[in-house]
């Protein structure tokens, strides 16, 4: 058990670290996996799991740019408003190196919707770490990250 954690808390500082570098860091986004027996970061079977977030933004809002970043441990398919936004790698250690993708076009004033198909490739950990940045006209922005508040299903849901 405490060998997961490690290799968890381990593999958070890498992708943490990666994405400062980049300019958006993961600052309140948590690992999640379904809230079955072992959930994020604890040994789960090979499986896929599709999460879904909505992200509300002012009736009024005019968004001049937006950006997310992305990973999972192993694998993913990130969709804004049924959009396909990007994948990740998939490589071993793919799940090391978060994406980053601009997303200024797929959102909209109001409800938008995130979703994610995440496979756990082989038993082991798993889990998925999304945090989004809207930066509206004015200068107010808005961030939106992976945590408890995200419903997840073994099978897609619709919009």
């Amino acid at each position: 058990m405490r060998t997961i954690l490690a290799a968890i808390m381990l593999a958070s500082a890498l992708v943490w670290g990666m994405t400062g570098a980049m300019g958006m860091a993961f600052d309140g986004a948590g690992w999640i996996w379904s809230s079955a027996p072992g959930g994020a970061g604890q040994s789960r079977p090979a499986e896929v799991v599709f999460f879904r977030a909505e992200l509300n933004l002012p009736a009024e809002a005019r968004i001049e740019s937006a950006e997310v970043a992305a990973s999972a441990d192993n694998l993913y398919a990130l969709f804004v408003n049924g959009r396909a936004v990007g994948e990740s790698g998939t490589g071993n250690g793919s799940w090391q190196q978060a994406r980053r993708y601009g997303i200024t076009q797929l959102l909209r004033p109001g409800r938008n919707v995130f979703a994610v198909q995440a496979v756990n490739t082989l038993p082991g950990p798993a889990g998925l770490l999304v945090r989004a940045k809207v930066r509206l006209a004015g200068g107010q922005v808005v961030t939106f990250s992976s945590d408890e508040a995200w419903r997840f299903a073994e099978t897609e849901q619709a919009n």
